[in-house]
């Protein structure tokens, strides 16, 4: 399963990134993408919502 599939497949109203073995860029890269796909919107205080369809 790739990064955005697993994202994805926590996100309810928000994120909350848990402790993993992740680093931060590679998170932040991931959100970015999915922003960019349209799949979530950033809030502010780097929040990030699921956008409903």
């Amino acid at each position: 399963m790739d990064a955005n599939a697993r994202a994805i497949g926590v996100l309810g109203t928000g994120i909350h990134v848990e402790p993993s073995s992740l680093n931060s860029s590679e998170v932040l890269a991931t959100l970015s993408d999915l922003e960019m796909q349209g799949i979530i919107r950033q809030l502010l205080g780097r929040q990030f919502s699921k956008v409903l369809l």
